[in-house]
C-alpha cells in the first residue's frame, strides 16, 4: 500500500481503434490482439453513422463478443463528442445545445457500460472550449455537466476521466493541476483524471514529476509522441519509462513485426532509425544474424543478437511458426541442449537438421507457455554447472 492505495501491479496495454478506422471491427481486434495488446480503446464515432443510439443491444453485444473472441478487454472510450453527431458542445451558453449534448453523453455512458468500458476519456477539445464566453462561466458549465452525468456513470460502472489538453487544442482545462482542481471540486467517485503524454505542452514539470504529483487521481494513461505520432518517432518512450521509475534499456519488436523485420530490409531500417531517434544509448534486440541486426549496426546502435530457448528454427535461421510441429519446444532437456549448442558452438539445429550459425547475445524464454518455469530452472542449473553467468547485455 502507498498512501492508502493498493500496490501497483503493472500496466495493461491497449491500442486505440481509430488508427484502423475503415477496417471491419473484427479485423481491428485481430490486429490489436496479434500485436500483443490486452485491450482496445474505442472511439464511438468510428462505429456509427449518426450516433451511438443506432447501436442497439444486439449490436453492442456483438461488439463485446468480438472483443472477447480476440481475448481483448475494452480499455475504455475516447473522442466522446467527436461527430457524428454534429453540433454538440458541453460548455456552450446555449442551453438547448448543452442539454442535447449532456443527453448524448448519457447515451455514451450507457454504451460504455454495455460494452464493458471501465473509463470514458473526456478530451473532445472542440466540444468543450469556452470560445467567446468568459472562461470561468464555461468552467462552471463544464463542472455542472459532469455532475449531471456522474450518478449515471457510477451506476453503469464507468468512470469519466477529465483529460488536460494544451492551449493549441482548447482553452478549457490545460494542465493536470487545473483538471485535478475541477475533479476535486466535483467530488464524485465517477469523475477522475487521466494523463496523456501528448497533451503536456502547457506543463512546466517533467512527466515523472507530474505523475508523482497526481498519481492518486490518475486512472488511465495515453502514451504517444508530443506531436501525436506513434511511439518511437521521438523521445516519449524513454520519458514514459522514466515516469514509471525505470530506464529504457532496449527495444525489441514483438510477434509478427519481429519476424517480418528479420527478413525485410525496408522495415528493419525504419525500426533501426526509430530506435536511433530515441537516443540515450538504448539497445536494439533482434533475431541473431538477421537483417534487423545488420540495420541496427548500420545506424550505429548497440545491437544484440537474440536466440530462443523454446522455439524451433527454420533452415534460414528464422523462427518456425508456433503452429508447426516442432515450432515450440516442449521438453526442458531439449531446450537446454539447444541453448548450450548455441552458446558453446554458435550453432542451432533447424527442424530439418541443418546446422544454422547464430551469434547469441541475449536469450529469450517465453513466459506464456506452460513449461516456462521448469525450462528456466533447468537452464539456470545447466548454466551454473558450466559456470555460465547470466546478466543483462
Amino acid at each position: 500500500m502507498r498512501d492508502g492505495m493498493p500496490a501497483w501491479k503493472g500496466f495493461r496495454y491497449a491500442m486505440c481503434n481509430e488508427s484502423m478506422q475503415g477496417l471491419p471491427f473484427g479485423e481491428q481486434c485481430a490486429i490489436v490482439a496479434g500485436a500483443g495488446y490486452r485491450g482496445i480503446e474505442l472511439a464511438p464515432f468510428t462505429l456509427v453513422a449518426q450516433g451511438v443510439e443506432e447501436l442497439d443491444r444486439p449490436a453492442r453485444a456483438a461488439i463485446a463478443k468480438t472483443m472477447a473472441k480476440a481475448k481483448l478487454e475494452c480499455a475504455g472510450l475516447h473522442w466522446l463528442l467527436a461527430p457524428p453527431p454534429a453540433g454538440l458542445h458541453f460548455t456552450t451558453p446555449d442551453a438547448d445545445v448543452r442539454r442535447r449534448t449532456i443527453a448524448y453523453f448519457e447515451r455514451l455512458v450507457d454504451f460504455g457500460g454495455d460494452v464493458g468500458a471501465p473509463v470514458m476519456v473526456f478530451g473532445s477539445p472542440k466540444q468543450r472550449g469556452a470560445g467567446d464566453a468568459p472562461r470561468p462561466e464555461a468552467r462552471r458549465r463544464f463542472m455542472e455537466g459532469l455532475r449531471m452525468v456522474a450518478d449515471r456513470a457510477l451506476r453503469r460502472g464507468v468512470t469519466v476521466l477529465v483529460e488536460a489538453l494544451d492551449r493549441s487544442q482548447t482553452d478549457m482545462i490545460n494542465t493536470l493541476a487545473e483538471a485535478r482542481a475541477l475533479v476535486e471540486e466535483i467530488d464524485h467517485p465517477a469523475i477522475e483524471l487521466m494523463f496523456d503524454f501528448h497533451n503536456t505542452a502547457d506543463e512546466t514539470e517533467p512527466f515523472d514529476a507530474l505523475i508523482a504529483a497526481h498519481y492518486q487521481r490518475i486512472r488511465h494513461v495515453h502514451v504517444q509522441e508530443m506531436d501525436g505520432r506513434h511511439l518511437g518517432a521521438g523521445s516519449a518512450v524513454e520519458a514514459f519509462a522514466r515516469a514509471a521509475g525505470g530506464r529504457l534499456h532496449h527495444i525489441k519488436c514483438h510477434g509478427a513485426l519481429y519476424n517480418m523485420s528479420a527478413m525485410n530490409d525496408e522495415l528493419s531500417d525504419a525500426i533501426a532509425r526509430a530506435v536511433k531517434d530515441i537516443g540515450g544509448g538504448v539497445q536494439l534486440y533482434a533475431l541473431s544474424n538477421s537483417r534487423m541486426v545488420d540495420a541496427g549496426k548500420r545506424h550505429g546502435l548497440t545491437t544484440v543478437g537474440e536466440v530462443f530457448a523454446d522455439r524451433g528454427y527454420m533452415d534460414d535461421g528464422t523462427l518456425a511458426p508456433r503452429g508447426q510441429p516442432g515450432g515450440m519446444i516442449e521438453d526442458a532437456a531439449q531446450s537446454v541442449a539447444q541453448v548450450l549448442s548455441m552458446i558453446d558452438d554458435g550453432v542451432v539445429v533447424s527442424l530439418w537438421g541443418k546446422r544454422v550459425p547464430v551469434s547469441p547475445g541475449t536469450l529469450c524464454l517465453h513466459g506464456d507457455q506452460p513449461g516456462a518455469v521448469a525450462f528456466a530452472r533447468a537452464l539456470r542449473a545447466a548454466f551454473a554447472a558450466r559456470e555460465i553467468s547470466v546478466a543483462a547485455p
